[in-house]
């Protein structure tokens, strides 16, 4: 039709609408939004599994993997199919190459060097993995392949440990709450976010060449090996079900090399191999969770392995050839929520020709193996390990040795009870048994331990340890315990032991014996040891109880052997506040020792009260000789007591023991008491009571109380001692003889004053002498002595204030001084004295003796240096006399004065400092010394009697001067006469003289020679000036005799001549027959004497000339020359 046609003219055209209002439009958009998700994915899917990924995407990614990892990565495929698998093949893995140029440190100096590792490799031929996305819409994974194929590194692989070191930052750890732990498990395997299906994970063919080196080569690691690895595993609802095996073999040794500052170097060389298989069940039976692996298998071993280790102050080195480990276990939980443990274990362990070097230490042994199984029976856990070494040598045995040893064990799964058996055998001998059995009950647990110990003194010839040859012998120790605790805890692994409370009772009975003693020790019955110790806890009273006790035991000094019992039971109160203990000693069956003891604990006080009895038994001198000796006493039973009071500044004594002790602010009080009592051992018939008797006898008992007070700043000491009844046979006996002491020092930690007062006082005291009346000394008493003394430690002197010295009221004696110690060896001194005796006519008749009045004696001792002594006194006497048998002086009045200066030696002998002289024949005008003596006090006395003889009055000036005894004027009425003059006695040593100048007027020899006194009777006088050599036993001088008669004269000549040998001496006898003496002069010099007679009838006089006078000198002096040999000088 055309255009101009009437039905085109005819139509009506009407105008089109705008596009977002047509409804197709939007129709379209909606099933477009609808599908552009799926198109995307669908893209996704299509690009991924398509080589985009592998030609586009990947070329992208390997830059930035190399950058950050240092490694090539190079791909031949990539195939993604998010549905059903992923496969990568052809993976080669290189490192790229980088050298280390660092500079090295000052710890390691092998840094220096740059490290060359190249040729890292790492080929994979294939990556597979099959799995079905799909089934993840129902929460299913499955995974049917993952497979690692023909996987092979080769090449030097180089790390930088310091750049892989992370600071970790420690965070606070809680404590693990297995409960907890468990609940989450639980709840984990109850509602799985998943179910999950691996049916195949595998490494195949994976091989390692490999070499490792550190960039600043600390470490350097070789090794080449092949490794197989097999796993599967699916979890569903119902459980988990796992296996996994693992196959890893060396086919070179691994090579460890290890450099670590300072100076420490790992060298180690190993070829490893490795089999494992496990099968893994946690399952669901009836609600409960149950676990299962079985099998485990391990078999482990390594070859040649070689361990080179050393560091700073010790070296290791080992050698080993072979090593075997083979596990094979079964283990099974029937409940996870129940302690119901069944293990199957069996585990081998194979050791062979070890060697083993650590510094200068050797071990070796041929062959160690291990073996432990363990099993369940019922609810029971047994074990069973053995342990056998053979030929173990070390350094601590002189040979080697073969040591077993066996351990068996059995334990409840409850944990309510273990029973443990150990033995040890060394070259087939019983070492030790050990036995353990442990009951863990609710409220109670009970430990009881047994042990079986051989120590054979054969042990001393395989182990060097030098103790063993020690051994008293063979010995064999048994010991039992057992162990008793009530707890406040239903389940005590479970429970707060901090909150425990209870009893805890413990015994322990132990025995040693003995055999082949090889010591004085010998141990004929076994020695028994027995504790027992119990207490309330927390707060800590412990009660124990020990026993200590052997039928028959010996050792030196003892001379057989001997029964003993000891016991000691102490107890403590809770904090250590109080403590109580006893014990007891029996020896030979019989009581020896008994201790009671109590201490309290105060604050800043202690206080501590004990008892201790002692009896020593005259049997036990049978068992010890030093007791022979206290034998002879009989029994003795000694009591004691004390207590001590301690006050200190501290809380307790805990706290005491833990602070820095000043004792300065410490104070102390002891009272101490005493009690001895003696008992006879009754004599059996036939025997001699005195020969029986001890050489001290107490009739009663002998008391002591004493007080001891200390502090720092003094010490005092106050005492009581009593003999009520003291007899020492033969010597003295002493009723009531009692002792008092006052002491008190100051200061009480380094005294430096002292002083103290001592009295006695005695009912009777007296003294027994052999074939002599008993003589009486009670009177001496009472006896007191009291001092005062100080010492400065600076100058190390000691100073005497006072000392004194009473004997009732017939002595006193008085002391004070000084004396320098700082040099022993010469000290100096310097001592002022007194001496007072006053002997009573009633303490005289003591010695047979009548005396009267008193003397002192003032005197003053100087000590200088240790050489020089001086001493100076006067012995002063008041109308002093005395009387014995033979001997009288009456009327003893005047002053002795006393002046000596000594030297003393080094081997403490005496000698003049200085000597003086004198002349015996020297006149002196008395008129001009007489005003210098008119203060002298003169020596006198009324009368001297010596038998029949008596003489007296005397007055003279008596002076003892260094080596001078000397009375310089004297006037003594002699037998009815005077004699007058001047006399000396020097005593230089070695050199003695005495010298006489005097004259005699009217002196009657009819009382000296009563026997001899003739009718004709004249007195006689005289005049002497003679002088006496002790050491030449010379007598030189002059005496002249007038008014004598015949017969006196003929006396005097038997004097001379006793037996009429002289024919001199007889021609004047027969001139006396006719003629009578006028005077008569004698001259002796050179030991000869010269005789003058002038007779009535002869012109001339008659002489005798060269008469010795040595017979005559040793007739009448003996015993006086003897007198410079008896004296202590030099």
């Amino acid at each position: 039709m055309t255009q101009d046609t009437p039905a085109a003219a005819n139509k009506v055209i009407k105008p089109k609408k705008f596009f977002l209002k047509r409804p197709s439009f939007w129709l379209i958009s909606f099933a477009v939004l609808l599908l552009l998700p799926l198109v995307i994915l669908a893209g996704v899917y299509f690009a991924l599994k398509s080589s985009l990924v592998e030609n586009h995407l990947w070329p992208r990614l390997q830059p930035i993997i190399a950058e950050q990892t240092g490694f090539q990565v190079e791909l031949s495929q990539l195939r993604i199919d998010l549905l059903r698998s992923i496969t990568i093949k052809g993976i080669q893995v290189s490192q790229i190459a980088t050298t280390a140029n660092e500079p090295a440190s000052a710890g390691n100096a092998l840094a220096a060097a740059p490290v060359k590792c190249e040729g890292f490799n790492l080929t994979l031929a294939e990556v597979a993995l099959d799995f079905s996305a799909l089934d993840l819409l129902d929460k299913h994974l499955l995974v049917n392949n993952l497979a690692l194929t023909d996987l092979q590194a080769t090449g030097c692989l180089l790390l930088d440990l310091e750049a892989d070191k992370v600071p970790v930052k420690e965070e606070a750890t809680e404590a693990l709450d297995l409960n907890a732990l468990l609940a989450e498990v639980t709840e984990l395997l109850d509602n799985p976010p998943l179910s999950l299906n691996l049916k195949e994970l595998s490494l195949n063919d994976v091989k390692v060449d490999l070499r490792v080196e550190e960039r600043k080569q600390q470490l350097h690691a070789t090794w080449q090996g092949e490794l197989d690895f097999f796993a599967a595993m699916d979890w569903q609802d119902n459980g988990i079900v796992a296996e996994l095996t693992t196959q890893l073999a060396s086919l070179a040794p691994l090579v460890v090399v290890l450099n670590s500052a300072p100076a420490q170097t790992l060298d180690l060389t190993s070829q490893p191999n490795l089999n494992l298989n496990l099968a893994i069940e946690l399952t669901k039976q009836q609600g409960v969770w149950q676990f299962k692996l079985a099998p485990a298998k391990l078999n482990f071993n390594l070859a040649n392995s070689h361990l080179n280790l050393k560091q700073q102050q010790e070296s290791l080195s080992l050698n080993l050839p072979s090593y075997q480990l083979t596990l094979e276990s079964q283990v099974n939980l029937p409940s996870l929520q129940q302690e119901a443990l069944e293990v199957r274990v069996k585990l081998e362990q194979l050791l062979t020709d070890l060697k083993l070097v650590r510094g200068e230490e050797n071990y070796a042994f041929n062959q160690l193996s291990l073996l432990l199984t363990s099993h369940n029976e019922a609810d029971k856990l047994l074990a069973d390990l053995k342990i056998n070494v053979q030929q173990l040598a070390t350094e601590f045995s002189f040979q080697p040795i073969d040591f077993e040893q066996r351990l068996e064990v059995e334990l409840l799964q409850d944990l309510s009870s273990l029973k443990l058996q150990a033995t040890s055998l060394l070259n087939q001998l019983d070492l030790a048994k050990l036995g353990l059995v442990v009951s863990n009950q609710p409220r109670q647990l009970n430990l009881q331990p047994q042990l079986v110990l051989n120590l054979p003194t054969s042990l001393a010839k395989v182990f060097v340890e030098p103790s063993l040859k020690e051994l008293p012998g063979s010995l064999q120790l048994n010991l039992a315990a057992n162990t008793r605790i009530n707890h406040s805890a239903n389940n005590l692994l479970t429970s707060d032991f901090a909150k425990l409370t209870g009893f805890v009772e413990q015994s322990l009975d132990l025995q040693l014996s003995q055999s082949l003693p090889t010591t004085d020790l010998k141990i004929l019955q076994p020695l028994m040891i027995k504790l027992q110790a119990s207490s309330a806890f927390p707060e800590l009273k412990p009660d124990l109880r020990l026993s200590l006790s052997s039928e028959a035991i010996q050792h030196p000094p003892l001379l057989q052997p001997l029964p003993f019992h000891l016991t000691l039971a102490t107890q403590i109160e809770a904090g250590f506040k109080t403590l109580a203990s006893q014990l007891e000693l029996n020896l030979n069956h019989q009581p020896f020792a008994k201790l009671d003891l109590q201490a309290k604990d105060q604050p800043q006080q202690l206080h501590l009260n004990g008892l201790l009895d002692l009896a020593l038994n005259p049997q036990l001198e049978a068992f010890l000789a030093d007791l022979k000796p206290l034998a002879e006493f009989g029994h003795l039973a000694l009591g004691q007591q004390f207590q001590l009071q301690l006050q200190h500044p501290e809380a307790d004594l805990l706290a005491l023991a833990a602070s820095e002790m000043d004792l300065n602010q410490f104070q102390a009080q002891l009272k101490h008491g005493l009690q001895l009592q003696q008992t006879l051992v009754k004599q059996s018939a036939g025997k001699q009571l005195a020969a029986n008797m001890p050489p001290v006898r107490l009739k009663k008992p002998f008391k002591l109380q004493q007080t001891l007070n200390w502090r720092a700043k003094e010490l005092s000491l106050e005492g009581d001692y009593k003999f009520a009844a003291l007899e020492v046979p033969e010597v003295m006996t002493a009723d009531d003889l009692n002792i008092s002491l006052q002491l008190k020092a100051t200061s009480g930690l380094a005294p430096e004053h002292l002083s103290w007062q001592l009295s006695s006082t005695a009912k009777q005291l007296t003294l027994l002498q052999a074939q002599e009346p008993a003589m009486e000394l009670g009177l001496l008493f009472p006896l007191v002595t009291q001092g005062d003394i100080s010492f400065n430690a600076a100058s190390e002197k000691l100073t005497i204030r006072q000392f004194s010295l009473h004997l009732n009221d017939w002595f006193k004696q008085q002391l004070s001084g000084e004396v320098e110690l700082a040099n022993l060896d010469k000290p100096s001194l310097q001592l002022l004295g007194n001496t007072y005796l006053a002997p009573k006519n009633h303490l005289a008749s003591l010695l047979d003796l009548t005396t009267s009045g008193s003397l002192s004696l003032p005197w003053q001792v100087m000590l200088n240096e240790g050489e020089q002594l001086s001493l100076q006194a006067q012995l002063e006497f008041n109308n002093f006399s005395l009387a014995q048998k033979d001997l009288s002086l009456e009327g003893l009045q005047g002053t002795l004065a006393i002046n000596e200066e000594l030297r003393l030696s080094p081997e403490n002998k005496l000698s003049f400092f200085y000597l003086l002289e004198s002349e015996a024949f020297e006149r002196v005008d008395f008129n001009q010394i007489e005003p210098y003596l008119a203060g002298k006090k003169g020596f006198t006395f009324t009368k001297l009697k010596v038998r029949d003889l008596e003489v007296g009055p005397l007055q003279a000036m008596f002076n003892i001067k260094q080596n001078l005894i000397e009375l310089p004027q004297f006037s003594l009425q002699l037998f009815a006469g005077n004699l007058a003059g001047h006399f000396y006695l020097d005593v230089t040593p070695k050199a003695w003289r005495l010298g006489l100048l005097s004259r005699i007027s009217q002196l009657d020899l009819r009382l000296l020679l009563p026997k001899q006194a003739t009718s004709d009777y004249t007195p006689i006088s005289l005049r002497t000036a003679l002088e006496f050599d002790f050491n030449q036993r010379l007598l030189a001088g002059r005496m002249d005799i007038s008014d004598i008669t015949r017969s006196q004269l003929l006396q005097l000549l038997e004097l001379v001549d006793p037996e009429h040998l002289d024919p001199q001496i007889n021609t004047v006898r027969s001139a006396l027959r006719l003629a009578h003496p006028q005077w008569i002069s004698a001259v002796m010099q050179n030991g000869l004497m010269d005789l003058t007679f002038s007779l009535s009838l002869f012109d001339e006089p008659l002489r005798a000339h060269g008469l010795p006078l040595s017979p005559i000198i040793e007739r009448f002096g003996e015993e006086a020359l003897l007198l410079p040999d008896q004296l202590p000088l030099e």
